[in-house]
């Protein structure tokens, strides 16, 4: 067993160590060459829900809001979905405010604009937003009162409710988040556990994605702080959980934000090595994780990755294969994030090629000689 865990780690750190030099085909992308096993893709171009009347639904791709927002199929950018066709409603006031500061027009990306593979957008994607509104029928917009009491300035009203996309009622979100569908196996990658033995699985996800910059018309009662253009941060993260407990973020997890400031299509990527060592018992299973994010192939800075050991629900609460699915979202524009995006060409698959082999051999051998020096 201990001969087990020293090999585990020398593996853990050999395939980061190749994840921070590999680097993704942004362009000219080909799965073949990469050596990828795709288990999931999905580029929205095809309406999972039959219904006519709810082009927009995401029903049956095996990808959904998670827990807040509006999340929708963009299918009709220069028709139905055009721009001006909603009111977005922002709140960008103090942070963690529930004041609806500012309304605007939705921006969808234009068909024809080129992707990060150097294909053309085809007008299909997924479109999340915090407040998506049928025209004039978003929330009431707060008042930039001064506050004799306070001796302040300070956003008074704008939390009513109003008519979202979906004919439904109801305020405007605290943001917008998706990930894949807890039970929807289709969208998890999978790592086994294994008694007695070391597991390693390093997967690839990607998706293109598109963030517009939302102006404001003027300032708003003296408020010139939020005057101009919203923010353009988008969050992304991994989920893990095991034998179907529920996707959750692994214990230590942090998500990473990217600025989108060019109206352009960029593709996010990341390197995911998941490593599972089973135990006697449950209670004994171990497991590891390692994420590398990069952007249009550019690996990220050391603090937008992670490395981590697994625990609880990813872990030794349940039992079963370890489930892997990522997601992405956005928070209040008070928080630093964008008031809508759109994503596309999403893709989670394995890479099946054994990186570095000379160096995991060394890696090993070290590890069976310091275990005979210990003896």
């Amino acid at each position: 067993m201990r001969y087990a865990l020293i090999l585990a780690v020398a593996t853990m750190v050999s395939w980061s160590a190749w994840a921070q030099t590999w680097t993704p085909k942004a362009a000219d992308w080909d799965p073949v060459t990469m050596g990828l096993d795709i288990q999931y893709k999905l580029d929205f171009s095809v309406a999972t829900d039959p219904d006519p009347l709810k082009p927009w639904s995401l029903v049956g791709s095996g990808i959904g809001r998670h827990t807040f927002g509006g999340v929708y199929r963009l299918y009709d950018p220069l028709g139905d979905q055009a721009a001006g066709a909603y009111d977005i409603a922002y709140k960008g006031g103090a942070h963690s405010s529930e004041n609806v500061t500012h309304i605007f027009a939705n921006k969808p990306p234009v068909p024809g604009m080129t992707m990060p593979d150097g294909s053309q957008f085809t007008g299909t994607a997924m479109w999340l937003t915090s407040g998506a509104f049928q025209k004039n029928a978003a929330p009431e917009v707060a008042t930039y009162e001064f506050n004799d009491v306070t001796n302040a300035w300070a956003w008074v009203g704008g939390t009513g409710s109003g008519t979202w996309l979906d004919g439904s009622t109801g305020s405007a979100a605290t943001g917008a988040d998706i990930r894949g569908q807890n039970g929807s196996t289709n969208t998890y990658l999978k790592t086994p556990v294994i008694a007695g033995e070391e597991v390693v699985k390093t997967f690839y996800l990607s998706q293109d994605v598109y963030v517009p910059r939302n102006a404001f018309s003027d300032a708003i009662d003296g408020d010139t702080t939020r005057a101009g253009f919203t923010n353009t941060n988008v969050n992304f993260a991994i989920y893990m959980d095991r034998g179907g407990a529920g996707l959750a973020w692994p214990s230590g997890h942090h998500n990473f934000s990217y600025n989108f400031t060019d109206e352009l299509w960029h593709r996010i990527e990341a390197i995911v090595t998941v490593t599972t060592l089973g135990g006697e018992t449950r209670a004994e299973d171990t497991g590891w994780v390692s994420v590398r994010y990069y952007v249009d192939g550019v690996l990220q800075p050391v603090t937008a990755n992670m490395d981590v050991a697994l625990g609880g629900n990813s872990m030794t609460n349940f039992s079963g294969d370890l489930n892997l699915s990522w997601g992405d979202g956005i928070q209040r524009g008070n928080q630093g994030s964008a008031a809508e995006f759109y994503v596309t060409n999403i893709v989670m698959a394995e890479i099946l090629a054994i990186p570095e082999p000379a160096t995991m051999s060394l890696l090993a051998l070290g590890g069976l000689a310091l275990l005979r020096r210990r003896r």
